[in-house]
Protein backbone atom coordinates (compact mmCIF):
# COMPACT_ATOMS: atom_id res chain seq x y z
CA UNK A 1 0.00 0.00 0.00
CA UNK A 2 1.40 3.28 -1.04
CA UNK A 3 2.94 5.66 1.99
CA UNK A 4 3.13 9.51 2.35
CA UNK A 5 6.94 11.12 3.78
CA UNK A 6 5.08 11.59 6.46
CA UNK A 7 4.07 7.96 7.42
CA UNK A 8 7.53 6.17 6.34
CA UNK A 9 8.90 9.71 9.21
CA UNK A 10 6.29 8.77 11.56
CA UNK A 11 6.86 4.73 11.98
CA UNK A 12 10.82 5.51 11.37
CA UNK A 13 10.44 7.59 14.51
CA UNK A 14 8.81 4.84 16.26
CA UNK A 15 11.27 2.10 15.30
CA UNK A 16 14.27 4.14 16.42
CA UNK A 17 12.49 4.55 19.91
CA UNK A 18 12.36 8.59 19.04
CA UNK A 19 8.51 8.12 19.75
CA UNK A 20 6.40 5.67 21.33
CA UNK A 21 3.24 4.04 19.67
CA UNK A 22 0.54 7.29 20.46
CA UNK A 23 2.73 10.16 20.15
CA UNK A 24 3.69 12.41 17.52
CA UNK A 25 7.24 14.21 16.21
CA UNK A 26 6.93 18.12 16.73
CA UNK A 27 6.89 20.26 13.67
CA UNK A 28 10.54 21.28 13.03
CA UNK A 29 11.23 17.47 14.00
CA UNK A 30 9.07 16.01 11.44
CA UNK A 31 10.69 18.73 9.25
CA UNK A 32 14.33 17.63 10.02
CA UNK A 33 13.37 13.55 9.41
CA UNK A 34 12.00 14.99 5.87
CA UNK A 35 15.62 16.68 5.36
CA UNK A 36 17.09 13.08 6.04
CA UNK A 37 14.61 11.06 4.30
CA UNK A 38 15.34 12.97 0.84
CA UNK A 39 19.01 12.53 1.69
CA UNK A 40 18.79 8.81 1.26
CA UNK A 41 16.56 8.77 -1.27
CA UNK A 42 19.16 11.01 -2.87
CA UNK A 43 21.86 8.38 -2.05
CA UNK A 44 20.00 5.75 -3.16
CA UNK A 45 19.72 6.90 -6.45
CA UNK A 46 22.88 7.74 -6.85
CA UNK A 47 23.62 4.16 -6.09
CA UNK A 48 21.00 2.94 -8.50
CA UNK A 49 18.63 1.49 -5.82
CA UNK A 50 15.68 2.98 -8.23
CA UNK A 51 16.69 1.10 -11.97
CA UNK A 52 12.77 1.40 -12.93
CA UNK A 53 13.37 5.38 -12.90
CA UNK A 54 14.59 5.92 -16.38
CA UNK A 55 13.34 8.64 -19.23
CA UNK A 56 13.89 8.20 -22.73
CA UNK A 57 14.44 11.05 -25.22
CA UNK A 58 14.49 11.70 -29.12
CA UNK A 59 17.01 13.76 -30.00
CA UNK A 60 17.78 14.90 -34.08
CA UNK A 61 20.91 16.55 -35.27
CA UNK A 62 21.65 19.80 -35.41
CA UNK A 63 23.92 19.86 -32.30
CA UNK A 64 24.11 22.85 -30.34
CA UNK A 65 27.80 22.18 -29.68
CA UNK A 66 29.69 20.50 -32.38
CA UNK A 67 29.39 16.53 -31.83
CA UNK A 68 27.80 17.26 -28.24
CA UNK A 69 24.56 16.45 -27.05
CA UNK A 70 23.55 18.49 -24.37
CA UNK A 71 21.14 17.99 -21.69
CA UNK A 72 20.19 19.83 -18.04
CA UNK A 73 17.50 22.61 -17.51
CA UNK A 74 17.54 25.22 -20.26
CA UNK A 75 17.58 27.58 -17.93
CA UNK A 76 20.97 27.50 -16.77
CA UNK A 77 21.71 27.59 -20.36
CA UNK A 78 21.78 26.32 -24.19
CA UNK A 79 20.88 22.89 -24.57
CA UNK A 80 19.68 20.32 -26.81
CA UNK A 81 17.30 17.87 -24.36
CA UNK A 82 15.64 20.57 -21.76
CA UNK A 83 15.55 18.34 -18.31
CA UNK A 84 17.22 17.70 -15.41
CA UNK A 85 20.30 16.81 -15.35
CA UNK A 86 20.53 12.97 -15.28
CA UNK A 87 23.46 11.85 -13.07
CA UNK A 88 23.69 8.34 -15.59
CA UNK A 89 23.18 7.62 -19.90
CA UNK A 90 21.83 4.29 -19.44
CA UNK A 91 21.94 4.17 -23.62
CA UNK A 92 21.99 5.68 -26.73
CA UNK A 93 21.05 4.20 -29.58
CA UNK A 94 20.98 5.68 -33.51
CA UNK A 95 17.36 4.98 -35.93
CA UNK A 96 18.33 4.16 -38.88
CA UNK A 97 16.94 1.95 -41.20
CA UNK A 98 13.45 1.72 -38.89
CA UNK A 99 15.51 0.49 -35.85
CA UNK A 100 17.45 1.42 -33.12
CA UNK A 101 21.15 0.50 -33.32
CA UNK A 102 22.89 0.85 -29.90
CA UNK A 103 26.11 2.84 -29.16
CA UNK A 104 29.00 1.49 -27.53
CA UNK A 105 29.53 3.34 -24.17
CA UNK A 106 33.32 4.25 -23.44
CA UNK A 107 34.12 6.33 -20.47
CA UNK A 108 35.95 9.37 -20.06
CA UNK A 109 39.11 8.00 -18.91
CA UNK A 110 38.92 5.52 -21.46
CA UNK A 111 38.32 8.12 -23.81
CA UNK A 112 41.16 10.08 -22.72
CA UNK A 113 43.74 7.04 -23.78
CA UNK A 114 42.27 5.91 -26.62
CA UNK A 115 42.15 6.95 -30.24
CA UNK A 116 38.60 7.22 -30.13
CA UNK A 117 38.67 10.67 -30.95
CA UNK A 118 39.88 10.81 -34.39
CA UNK A 119 37.01 9.03 -35.39
CA UNK A 120 36.08 12.28 -36.59
CA UNK A 121 38.75 12.47 -38.50
CA UNK A 122 38.98 8.88 -39.87
CA UNK A 123 35.33 9.80 -41.86
CA UNK A 124 32.33 7.10 -42.11
CA UNK A 125 28.93 7.43 -42.21
CA UNK A 126 27.27 6.18 -38.82
CA UNK A 127 27.92 6.74 -35.23
CA UNK A 128 29.54 4.11 -33.33
CA UNK A 129 30.26 5.37 -29.46
CA UNK A 130 29.34 7.43 -27.27
CA UNK A 131 30.78 8.78 -23.45
CA UNK A 132 29.05 11.20 -21.53
CA UNK A 133 30.93 13.98 -19.26
CA UNK A 134 29.01 14.76 -15.94
CA UNK A 135 29.34 18.16 -16.01
CA UNK A 136 27.09 20.89 -14.11
CA UNK A 137 24.32 21.44 -14.21
CA UNK A 138 24.31 20.60 -18.11
CA UNK A 139 25.64 17.28 -19.25
CA UNK A 140 27.25 16.14 -22.55
CA UNK A 141 26.84 13.06 -24.51
CA UNK A 142 29.81 13.14 -26.76
CA UNK A 143 29.28 11.13 -29.88
CA UNK A 144 31.87 9.39 -32.13
CA UNK A 145 32.21 9.73 -35.09
CA UNK A 146 29.42 13.37 -35.01
CA UNK A 147 27.41 12.05 -37.63
CA UNK A 148 24.51 14.02 -37.91
CA UNK A 149 22.16 12.07 -40.22
CA UNK A 150 19.99 10.27 -37.92
CA UNK A 151 17.82 10.91 -34.61
CA UNK A 152 18.92 9.35 -31.62
CA UNK A 153 17.49 7.51 -29.02
CA UNK A 154 18.51 8.03 -25.00
CA UNK A 155 17.69 6.30 -21.51
CA UNK A 156 18.88 8.42 -18.96
CA UNK A 157 18.51 7.48 -15.26
CA UNK A 158 15.83 9.87 -14.13
CA UNK A 159 16.71 12.31 -11.33
CA UNK A 160 14.22 11.55 -8.43
CA UNK A 161 12.66 15.00 -6.76
CA UNK A 162 12.25 15.78 -3.04
CA UNK A 163 9.65 14.87 -1.28
CA UNK A 164 7.24 16.73 0.74
CA UNK A 165 5.48 15.64 4.00
CA UNK A 166 1.96 14.65 2.44
CA UNK A 167 3.63 13.69 -0.82
CA UNK A 168 2.74 10.37 -1.61
CA UNK A 169 5.85 7.78 -1.85
CA UNK A 170 5.50 5.41 -4.62
CA UNK A 171 7.61 2.03 -4.49
CA UNK A 172 7.92 -1.42 -5.04
CA UNK A 173 7.65 -4.26 -2.65
CA UNK A 174 10.47 -4.63 0.02
CA UNK A 175 11.21 -0.97 -0.76
CA UNK A 176 9.36 0.51 1.98
CA UNK A 177 11.14 -1.85 4.92
CA UNK A 178 14.96 -0.68 3.91
CA UNK A 179 13.56 2.77 3.07
CA UNK A 180 11.90 2.73 7.14
CA UNK A 181 15.25 1.15 8.66
CA UNK A 182 18.09 3.28 7.03
CA UNK A 183 15.84 6.39 8.24
CA UNK A 184 15.54 4.56 12.09
CA UNK A 185 19.28 4.37 12.05
CA UNK A 186 19.49 7.70 11.33
CA UNK A 187 16.64 9.06 13.72
CA UNK A 188 18.19 7.10 16.43
CA UNK A 189 21.31 8.32 16.00
CA UNK A 190 19.92 12.17 16.07
CA UNK A 191 18.07 11.61 19.16
CA UNK A 192 20.98 9.62 21.31
CA UNK A 193 19.49 6.32 21.35
CA UNK A 194 23.04 5.17 20.18
CA UNK A 195 22.40 1.42 21.63
CA UNK A 196 19.39 1.11 19.22
CA UNK A 197 21.94 2.02 16.02
CA UNK A 198 24.03 -1.11 15.43
CA UNK A 199 20.76 -2.94 15.45
CA UNK A 200 18.86 -0.45 13.57
CA UNK A 201 21.55 -0.23 10.75
CA UNK A 202 22.19 -4.47 10.41
CA UNK A 203 18.45 -5.01 9.98
CA UNK A 204 18.57 -1.85 7.06
CA UNK A 205 21.48 -3.22 5.69
CA UNK A 206 19.75 -6.96 5.54
CA UNK A 207 17.00 -5.30 3.83
CA UNK A 208 18.53 -3.28 1.61
CA UNK A 209 20.35 -6.13 0.24
CA UNK A 210 17.28 -7.61 -0.41
CA UNK A 211 16.28 -4.55 -2.86
CA UNK A 212 20.11 -5.08 -4.58
CA UNK A 213 19.21 -7.98 -5.45
CA UNK A 214 15.91 -7.92 -7.03
CA UNK A 215 17.41 -5.72 -9.31
CA UNK A 216 20.54 -7.36 -10.02
CA UNK A 217 19.30 -10.42 -11.66
CA UNK A 218 22.30 -12.58 -13.85
CA UNK A 219 22.62 -11.02 -17.41
CA UNK A 220 22.59 -13.86 -20.61
CA UNK A 221 26.06 -14.61 -21.38
CA UNK A 222 26.90 -13.47 -25.34
CA UNK A 223 29.25 -12.30 -27.99
CA UNK A 224 29.58 -10.10 -30.71
CA UNK A 225 31.00 -12.67 -33.16
CA UNK A 226 33.64 -13.91 -34.35
CA UNK A 227 36.19 -12.02 -36.86
CA UNK A 228 36.96 -13.79 -39.94
CA UNK A 229 40.37 -13.01 -42.83
CA UNK A 230 40.05 -9.31 -42.94
CA UNK A 231 36.16 -8.75 -42.22
CA UNK A 232 35.12 -6.46 -39.51
CA UNK A 233 31.80 -6.89 -37.40
CA UNK A 234 28.91 -4.53 -38.67
CA UNK A 235 27.04 -2.70 -35.24
CA UNK A 236 24.13 -2.60 -37.50
CA UNK A 237 23.28 -5.82 -38.61
CA UNK A 238 25.13 -7.82 -36.49
CA UNK A 239 26.90 -9.59 -38.61
CA UNK A 240 30.40 -9.60 -40.83
CA UNK A 241 31.04 -7.05 -42.93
Amino acid sequence: MPKTARDLITSAAKTAGVIDSIESLESGEVSHALDELNNIVEQWNIDEYFPYVNNEYTWTPPYTTAGKILIGPATEGAVDIDAPRPNRIKGVAVLADNRYVPLEYISPNTLAESNVRNANNFGGSFPAYYTYHTTFPIGEIEIFPAIDAYSFFITVQDVIQEYTLNDTINLPNGYYPALQYELASVLASIYGNMEMVPQLEKMAKERIARVKRLNNRPRLLSHDGAIVGNQGWDIRTRGLS
